[in-house]
């Protein structure tokens, strides 16, 4: 009982203590990250997001728990659906603020052709290969974000945290040497 409560301590005084737990170490949480910081108003905002596969659903829980918006519209690409979402999708974006894509399509997407735009979008493209064609940034108004960029967020989220571990251990010798007296 006492070694568990230890341990227990150990990591409460780690996680309060050092920084080794802040920041995005995920793709989902650095683009939602990304948005919060990039989008005035989140909460008021019209929020799209195309598909939803994991990463799609990762992303939608952590946009509802840290955005605080209830204005999300989750639209899912299958084969024998994708007449009626085109349709469907170019009626979506026309309210749309924010454009999440992550879809595991082998091509893009969404290109400028789809984009009938009367304000302006920010598209991030969460998709391995890319689902968001480059052509959309030739249209005013549009900014895109690629994985590649969200993914170096996380890589130097990871990166900060290392720095944090000698603190780490230094608390877990410390606990150690109460139990140990103890």
């Amino acid at each position: 009982d006492r070694l568990v409560n230890s341990v227990i301590q150990a990591s409460k005084k780690i996680k309060n203590e050092t920084e080794i737990s802040s920041g995005a170490t995920s793709v989902s949480f650095a683009s939602v990250q990304y948005i919060i910081r990039n989008v005035e108003d989140i909460g008021d905002k019209n929020i799209l997001l195309f598909g939803t596969g994991k990463i799609g659903r990762n992303t939608c829980e952590n946009l509802v728990k840290h955005s605080k918006n209830g204005h999300i519209t989750l639209v899912n690409r299958t084969k024998n659906k994708a007449e009626k979402l085109a349709g469907k999708l170019n009626e979506e974006l026309q309210q749309t603020d924010v454009l999440v894509v992550a879809t595991g399509a082998k091509n893009p997407t969404i290109d400028k052709t789809l984009l009938n735009l009367k304000k302006p979008l920010l598209i991030l493209d969460l998709s391995i290969p890319r689902n968001v064609n480059p052509d959309v940034e030739q249209i005013q108004g549009v900014t895109l974000i690629h994985l590649d960029y969200l993914s170096q967020i996380t890589d130097d989220t990871l990166e900060r945290r290392k720095q944090h571990i000698p603190a780490a251990e230094a608390i877990i010798e410390d606990i150690k040497l109460e139990f140990n007296t103890w």
